[in-house]
């Protein structure tokens, strides 16, 4: 079991690093949902 949560937990950081890569390479893709989260609040 532990080597299935070992893969899961690489799993999540390789997501992770492709959301902070994307984030980097396009800043407002990720500006925009807090933006119109803020407006609706």
């Amino acid at each position: 079991m532990p080597a299935s949560h070992a893969a899961r937990l690489l799993a999540v950081q390789e997501h992770l690093s492709l959301i902070r890569r994307q984030r980097t390479m396009k800043p407002e893709m990720g500006a925009l949902p807090l933006s119109s989260n803020q407006q609706k609040k």
